[in-house]
């Protein structure tokens, strides 16, 4: 049995969440030592993985902010910008998690951002 509880409000940190991790790659690299300068977080780890994000075009949260529960994460532009505006991501548990489903996620993720942003555009 597949259990879901609620997580209204709850906030996570950007760098360990996949949309978080999805803005965070958008960000100039001055913004980003400004925010985790001081911090426990590990920077030079930090700023791999981004460019990970980066390249790949999304961000994966495996388990980082809660036990058996992976997410993938892809950036929304504003319309009028090309600057970071939010990110959207699908969260699954993570014992259905699959690699190979990863384009299909990505796409239809992809595809509703540009939804999002055409519909704000308007």
């Amino acid at each position: 049995m597949l259990r879901v509880g609620d997580r209204a409000g709850r906030v996570l940190p950007a760098h360990l969440a996949s949309g978080g991790k999805a803005v965070l790659a958008a960000l100039p690299a001055p913004d980003l030592t400004r925010r985790y300068t001081g911090t426990d977080v590990d920077l030079p780890r930090l700023r791999r993985e981004l460019a990970l994000v980066r390249k790949r075009g999304f961000a994966i949260n495996d388990q980082l902010t809660e036990t058996g529960l992976t997410a993938v994460g892809v950036l929304m532009h504003w319309p009028s910008a090309d600057e970071p505006a939010a990110a959207l991501s699908v969260a699954l548990p993570s014992v259905r998690f699959d690699h190979d489903l990863l384009p299909m996620w990505v796409a239809a993720l992809s595809a509703t951002v540009a939804a999002v942003v055409r519909d704000l555009a308007a």
